[in-house]
């Protein structure tokens, strides 16, 4: 009898397809992971920029002194914890203490979970302030999406504070200049307790007095100034008059503390 074999129908051709099916699932899974890593990285770098891009709108408003757009640029949670009066006040109280009398925010760079503010400061008594303000991000979800918005914090109100510093100064008088007539004779001259003339009281009626800032105003406008509180200033006749160029310009540094 002879022997017969059989075949299955087709061959090895299903073992073959079977290895076709699995090389193009992987290389569609490899596809997919590709494109789920290029939108986290776009997501990432979007994020990022939207950050960077946030700090800087935040340094612009402050450099116009637009307190109220910064106010609105900040998360519901600082909004909570702080009223916008005493933001501006933040801010307004930072400048004062410090004399500024310009702004200029600089580029701002990525930081994890936050942008770096550069911050310059024009003063008039301390000179140029050049540091850095550290704008925290949050991602706040809304309808329309993400929205980065600030998560505020004291310390930002001046460039180089750490967290629960404050801006502080010392700062100190200079010599109170001699008050001399067009034809050079001493009218005023000498220490704020001890000021005095050579041609006595006829010229102290002239002259008029000096005595330690007697009124709210006054000592705001000292410390506007930049001189101490306990300062003399003009109170009458040409003392007052020439209080600026008879104060001269206190010296002093800025202090974190």
């Amino acid at each position: 009898m002879e022997a017969r074999t059989t075949t299955r129908r087709g061959g090895d051709r299903w073992p073959a397809r079977r290895r076709r099916l699995i090389r193009r699932a992987l290389v569609a899974a490899g596809v997919v992971a590709v494109l789920a890593l290029a939108a986290l990285l776009a997501r990432s770098l979007l994020a990022e920029s939207e950050a960077e891009a946030l700090a800087e709108r935040f340094g612009e408003a402050w450099a116009g002194e637009d307190y109220g757009a910064m106010y609105g640029m900040l998360d519901p949670a600082s909004r909570m914890e702080t009223a916008e009066e005493e933001f501006a006040a933040a801010y307004e109280e930072a400048a004062t203490t410090a004399t500024a009398t310009d702004v200029e925010p600089g580029e701002a760079r990525e930081a994890e979970g936050a942008a770096i503010l550069p911050v310059t400061v024009t003063t008039e008594i301390f000179g140029t302030v050049t540091d850095e303000v550290e704008v925290e991000v949050e991602v706040e979800t809304s309808g329309e999406g993400d929205d980065p918005l600030v998560a505020w914090a004291p310390q930002m109100a001046f460039p180089g504070l750490g967290e629960g510093e404050e801006l502080r100064r010392r700062t100190r008088a200079p010599e109170r200049a001699a008050l001399l007539a067009r034809d050079g004779t001493v009218l005023a001259e000498g220490e704020p307790s001890e000021r005095s003339s050579e041609l006595g009281l006829d010229a102290a009626s002239v002259a008029g007095t000096i005595s330690p800032a007697a009124t709210e105003e006054e000592s705001d406008s000292l410390f506007a100034r930049g001189f101490p509180e306990d300062t003399f200033v003009g109170t009458t006749g040409l003392e007052r008059i020439f209080e600026l160029e008879l104060a001269g310009r206190p010296g002093g540094v800025l202090l974190a503390e």
